[in-house]
């Protein structure tokens, strides 16, 4: 059984930081399964993987607080993954297990997808969770959240966000969520890109839209989140 004594950094390692640790099957120092962990994402040849681990090695260093840094965004991704990050019942443990490097990125990319789409009463809902959870101040979460998203707009391109969608829809499938609920996509949305794609068969060629970032759902995005849940079940039936 994994020790819930293991945190390191002089951080005490709370409930909600020993179910990440138990999720993972941790059973070393935090901060040494962290930092083998992104320096094996750093040296993968998939790009999405890369990426990821090179923005998890910014927030760490960025903010100069170990592995707490890499806790708050798993933590949060997990949330909106749908992953309740109960101790004593961790949904994804044996697939994390045996692939923490895929939810790991399944956790940023939830966060790439889903924190701007959320309500400001359901991101005051995640904040107060992970506040309470993991003994830290809303403003710290706030900060490594905005450095994620920071970073990801200037690391990630439609090939590695196609990669990324495909990946967060798998996860959350373990938790009965589709990427589409994670980015807020309603079925009006979804009909939307689809016929503006088909209206563009055939049109000429068109730069790229540039900025992917979280607050802006290009065409190509849309189409790619659609892709990626293309065997997920039904989305709700709101309207836009």
């Amino acid at each position: 059984m994994v020790s819930p004594a293991l945190g390191a950094a002089g951080f005490v390692l709370t409930g909600m930081g020993a179910a990440i640790q138990s999720l993972y099957g941790i059973a070393k120092d935090l901060n040494d399964y962290f930092d083998e962990l992104i320096d094996k994402m750093k040296a993968s040849d998939n790009l999405m993987i890369e990426r990821t681990g090179r923005v998890l090695e910014g927030v760490k260093y960025g903010f100069g607080i170990g592995y707490l840094s890499s806790v708050i965004v798993v933590a949060v991704g997990q949330l909106l993954l749908g992953n309740q990050l109960a101790a004593a019942a961790t949904v994804a443990t044996a697939a994390v297990a045996a692939n923490p490097i895929a939810m790991t990125c399944a956790a940023f990319g939830a966060i790439y997808y889903g924190w701007a789409a959320l309500s400001d009463e359901e991101r005051n809902d995640i904040l107060k969770r992970v506040c309470d959870g993991l003994q830290v101040g809303a403003e710290l979460i706030k900060a490594v959240i905005a450095f994620v998203l920071n970073s990801a707009k200037d690391l990630l391109n439609s090939s590695i966000l196609k990669d990324l969608a495909s990946t967060v829809s798998a996860a959350a499938s373990q938790f009965g969520k589709t990427l589409a609920e994670i980015a807020h996509l309603t079925k009006a949305m979804m009909a939307k890109a689809s016929r503006n794609a088909e209206s563009a068969a055939g049109a000429p060629s068109q730069p790229q839209n540039a900025q992917l970032g979280p607050d802006r759902q290009p065409t190509q995005l849309l189409r790619d989140l659609i892709e990626a849940d293309r065997t997920s079940r039904e989305l709700p039936g709101h309207t836009a």
